[in-house]
């Protein structure tokens, strides 16, 4: 089966591609009307349990994802009429732990650019300052900046934006020597980098930042974004969002704004009649012997 590169975003193509890869080499001889859900439990436990060269063992998603790829692949073929059903359907896919997003405060923040080496802490800086994502900001070349935004091109839901830089994002970029087309390039290769999992990963150790993924810096500049009064409308289209419902799921109220909120509780009710109240409420559960004991 092959991929019209074209038409995939370069992520997904990489996933599709590697998921067809690994149901190519276990299904290999194998026709693909004659796969039975029984074939397709097994495979789940393969690779659940079997290292693929040097690579780590894959996760649940990893698995749900292919057995995706594998369900779209019989829909192609009952479209086609080259099957009749498609019995990935029936199969139940693994359970996924969701993941916490961990929202940064100021201090972390500042801790993390420090642990960072240079050409990392530009990128994290303009990640907070524009909540673009990673690949993108990796492919930014310097012809998408021009009057202070970024031409953000072939964005995901197939759009394209235009993202304002805040002053603190031009000092960023302000500081970057041009070295080649691409913003962002590693001095190695003369070329974009093409991971930066690693780095980061040691940044976040060296900061004591435990259970921080990239992508957390999204959300992070998201949570901040709203929590300084920007209207959803324009977080939405600031972060390339096709529906307001999903920059909700990018908002996380952080601890701080969490106790201003029931402050404002504390500000409606009087702080002596609760006092009051909450010793009255005392009084009637103290035993009546132990009031005799308390007054004598």
């Amino acid at each position: 089966m092959g991929l019209k590169k074209s038409k995939v975003r370069p992520k997904a193509y990489v996933r599709l591609d590697t998921s067809i890869k690994n149901l190519k080499t276990y299904f290999t001889g194998v026709q693909l009307t004659t796969i039975s859900e029984k074939q397709i439990e097994e495979y789940m436990g393969h690779r659940l349990t079997t290292k693929v060269e040097k690579i780590r063992l894959p996760g649940p998603a990893t698995v749900n994802r292919e057995l995706a790829c594998l369900r779209n692949m019989f829909e192609l073929a009952i479209k086609y009429r080259l099957a009749n059903k498609n019995p990935v359907k029936r199969v139940e896919f693994y359970k996924e732990t969701r993941h916490d997003y961990k929202i940064l405060n100021r201090n972390e923040t500042s801790e993390l650019i420090k642990a960072a080496p240079a050409y990392l802490k530009s990128i994290i800086i303009l990640t907070l300052q524009t909540g673009i994502r990673k690949e993108k900001l990796l492919d930014l070349k310097w012809e998408d900046i021009e009057d202070g935004f970024i031409h953000v091109k072939d964005a995901k839901g197939g759009k394209s934006r235009r993202i304002p830089l805040s002053s603190v994002a031009q000092q960023a970029l302000a500081g970057i020597t041009q070295i080649s087309e691409y913003v962002f390039t590693n001095p190695k290769t003369g070329t974009r980098f093409q991971d930066i999992k690693r780095s980061f990963r040691k940044a976040c150790g060296d900061a004591e930042i435990e259970g921080f993924r990239f992508h957390d810096l999204r959300h992070t500049a998201a949570t901040y974004l709203v929590q300084g009064g920007t209207d959803l409308a324009t977080a939405c289209e600031i972060l390339g969002h096709s529906d307001i419902n999903v920059t909700k799921r990018y908002l996380h109220p952080t601890d701080d704004v969490k106790r201003k909120a029931v402050e404002i509780l504390a500000e409606v009710f009087d702080s002596r009649i609760v006092q009051l109240e909450t010793s009255r409420i005392q009084e009637d559960l103290t035993p009546k012997a132990n009031r005799t004991e308390l007054i004598n």
